[in-house]
């Protein structure tokens, strides 16, 4: 029987490695990772209301991360670009909370208010995860 770990981390506690000790009877295993933020959702007067625009970047560097998925709800996503941009249309002026995924980083889920009067631009950032991806023989 496998056991699974996950960890909430804030983006401020940036452990790296994998976690020593956790272990199934078969292979070892690695913790899951989901960092949990407030992000600044500048507003920004070129982009009409509802509007976000953002990158997605590697926390390590700064360099913009391709093509991470980037949702908003279970139902609406996109796909950023190579050069780690996004956006999304129609918002409400809300609380907004997206999440971010790329393979070979951390999940991010993050959440901020909408500016009402025009639309915002964010930068997400992602935390590397060392751990390897497990092989499943077909």
């Amino acid at each position: 029987m496998r056991r699974f770990v996950a960890l909430l981390l804030s983006t401020g506690t940036l452990a790296t490695g994998c976690s020593a000790g956790i272990k199934s009877q078969r292979a070892p295993l690695c913790a899951v990772g989901v960092d949990s933020a407030v992000v600044a959702i500048v507003p920004d007067s070129t982009l009409p209301p509802g509007v976000l625009a953002g990158t997605v970047k590697a926390v390590a560097d700064t360099s913009p991360l391709g093509y991470a998925g980037v949702y908003v709800t279970h139902e609406i996503g996109v796909i950023a670009d190579a050069d780690g941009s996004f956006r999304f249309d129609g918002l409400s002026t809300d609380i907004v909370r997206v999440r971010v995924r790329l393979i070979g980083y951390h999940e991010l889920v993050a959440s901020s208010r909408m500016p009402s009067s025009s639309g915002g631009r964010t930068s997400l950032y992602l935390r590397e995860n060392w751990c390897p991806i497990p092989h499943f023989p077909l």
